[in-house]
């Protein structure tokens, strides 16, 4: 069969396609499917909790020329790059044997080739996320837990003994390098307190950064709170066309980088970012100038680190079959334009914040009560999944009920009993999941005061004063200072 061959501008010193792309692959032909897992954000803070609570040995490791190792199942011939001359005068091309980067499959080949060297070591693969694996020993206890982010490899393990041997197996499958004890890793930085059993996560390098060549100023206001409580602007610019595009590209390249902050370290501008990337299609100049104001704020508060796993308060950690305790609230018709309320839940691991969202919610809700029921919603499907990933890492067969904090006593009703007939009705089927996994004990309703529900600061703007004060409750501190007890 005649293949067309792919062009190769030029080649680096490691064999990396340096060219923008190879634009002559054609899909069908040159390649299938090109999805390759990696481990998710929610995966490594739940990773970090279990190595500051479980006093665990974690090392990083990363893998040189990662692309170059997957294996092809199609074959590909390449131009020879310029500077390159055939050995033999009749050759017009190089077949390729390993993948290279540039290739629309390399990523999903090293993803293989990965998970197949891992399970000649033992590893299994989670099913609740295919970048987490697990070591398990004869009697099934867990020894090791790995992930991997395309390269960039974490290990965790009891004893140095045990990830020394690990790292040295790695290294016979191919070319790594030792980066010993994590410190950096995606653009985070990670701090050890053993004594405290903590792990801290922060970007502060990343804040600053981002501000480089802003036109930030204290006018803007933002130094307690990243948002004001009042004159948001809901409504985008009209007409759509008559955004300048270099503007529109300059907004959203802003609400990017305080999307990856709000989705990393800082739960704290999450609603911020939701909120502004409402408008991401047609910026006005206020909405850039209230992205600048997070802006500010996050430098401000750059130094603040998330905290995970065990707490300094005896008082507030938890036993290894009940790890996690859910905060869920909602912001009844919150956004002004659609009328749709806005949904809030977060979610802590052995009193270490691993999970949380802001989100507006797809439909309009009739009620408080229904607002508050769809957020439980989206929040047990989320614990489901948290519950399922912590079990296969743990190899526990059960876990105790995920405690859930609702500040809605008609939202809780519902949930138990078919009340209010008339007031939710409506309501989708796919929200009832909350009923099934009451039934099988998978999670528990409870009422919480407003005062303590800690995941109003994900629904809404919050005056100075309150948003400081939910953002320490989330495990939120500045290193500098002591941390104190919440609310």
């Amino acid at each position: 069969m005649w293949r067309q061959l792919l062009e190769c501008r030029q080649v680096g010193t490691k064999g990396r396609e340096e060219s923008s792309d190879l634009l002559s692959q054609v899909p069908g032909v040159d390649f299938e499917e090109t999805f390759a897992p990696v481990g998710r954000l929610i995966s490594l803070r739940l990773l970090l909790s279990l190595v500051g609570t479980l006093d665990l040995v974690v090392r990083q490791i990363d893998v040189e020329g990662a692309y170059l190792n997957g294996s092809l199942d199609v074959d590909l011939y390449l131009a020879f790059p310029s500077g390159l001359a055939p050995k033999n005068a009749n050759a017009n091309c190089l077949r390729l044997h390993k993948t290279i980067y540039g290739l629309k499959q390399s990523g999903r080949a090293w993803w293989f080739e990965l998970s197949s060297a891992l399970e000649k070591i033992g590893f299994s693969r989670c099913s609740a996320d295919w970048g987490m694996y697990v070591l398990k020993n004869k009697q099934g206890s867990p020894v090791a837990f790995l992930l991997a982010y395309v390269d960039d490899i974490l290990i965790a393990t009891r004893t140095a003994t045990e990830a020394d041997g690990l790292v040295k197996q790695l290294a016979s499958f191919w070319k790594i390098t030792d980066l010993g004890p994590v410190a950096h890793i995606l653009g985070i930085r990670v701090d050890r307190k053993r004594d405290l059993k903590q792990v801290r996560i922060s970007q502060t390098a990343y804040i600053e950064s981002i501000t480089k060549g802003l036109p930030l100023q204290k006018n803007y206001g933002g130094k307690h709170a990243p948002l004001p409580t009042a004159g948001l602007p809901f409504s985008p610019a009209e007409p759509v066309d008559a955004v300048n595009p270099a503007f529109r590209q300059r907004y959203q390249e802003l609400v990017g980088k305080i999307l990856w902050l709000a989705v990393c370290t800082r739960p704290d501008v999450s609603f911020a970012a939701g909120f502004l990337g409402r408008f991401c299609h047609a910026p006005t100049q206020q909405h850039y100038d209230l992205g600048l104001r997070v802006v500010y704020h996050l430098f401000q508060t750059r130094h603040l680190s998330l905290l995970l796993g065990g707490h300094p308060q005896p008082a507030l950690r938890r036993s290894i079959e009940l790890p996690f305790v859910a905060y869920v609230d909602a912001d009844w018709a919150g956004d002004h334009l659609t009328r749709r309320s806005t949904t809030g839940y977060a979610i802590f691991m052995f009193s270490g914040l691993v999970s949380w969202c802001s989100r507006r919610q797809r439909t309009v809700s009739a009620s408080t009560m229904e607002a508050e029921y769809v957020a439980t919603a989206e929040a047990v499907r989320e614990v489901v999944w948290l519950r399922k990933l912590y079990m296969e890492l743990c190899c526990l067969p059960r876990l105790l009920p995920t405690r859930f904090q609702v500040d809605n006593q008609s939202a809780i009703r519902l949930a138990h009993n078919p009340v209010a007939h008339g007031q939710a009705k409506h309501i989708a089927v796919k929200h009832h999941i909350i009923r099934e996994r009451i039934a099988d004990e998978t999670v528990t309703l409870h009422h919480v005061r407003t005062e303590h529900q800690y995941a109003d600061i994900l629904t809404k703007p919050l005056a100075g004063p309150r948003h400081t004060a939910y953002s320490k409750a989330l495990g939120l501190f500045d290193p500098t200072r002591p941390p104190r007890s919440r609310m």
